[in-house]
């Protein structure tokens, strides 16, 4: 699935978390964990954003809808026609950085723009018909 997406060498990945079968939660057998890959890409949330929907869409994913408009992270939601779901996050590490070393060391440290690169991508899929 996630070759299908012909990422450029300019997405590095980060962390994988890779699975090909349905792993259903213990607690709600309805539900399953998303397989994801974790990529680093050195420019802003929004110009990484613009670079990959395209992408997406080219995979045969179909945009649904962005659940949270507005946030300090974009995320978007796509779903295939073999119901197949792609949950697509991207945020500003330096901003995600400041952020955690202000509220972990108290101190008062300007936040850089929320759009800041480079940027952290999380692209989740999951193999059922629950977009979790």
């Amino acid at each position: 699935m996630y070759t299908n997406l012909n990422l450029p060498s300019t997405f590095e990945p980060q962390r994988y978390d890779v699975f090909g079968d349905l792993r259903q939660y213990d607690w709600d057998q309805s539900r399953s964990y998303s397989s994801e890959i974790v990529y680093q890409h050195d420019d802003t949330v929004s110009a990484t954003v613009a670079e990959l929907r395209p992408l997406i869409e080219k995979a045969g994913f179909k945009y649904f809808e962005e659940p949270y408009p507005g946030s300090l992270q974009v995320q978007l939601h796509f779903k295939s026609n073999d119901d197949i779901y792609l949950r697509l996050n991207v945020s500003s590490k330096p901003y995600a950085e400041a952020y955690r070393l202000q509220s972990t060391k108290g101190s008062q440290i300007a936040l850089p723009s929320s759009n800041a690169g480079p940027s952290i991508v999380a692209i989740k899929v999951n193999l059922d018909t629950n977009n979790e």
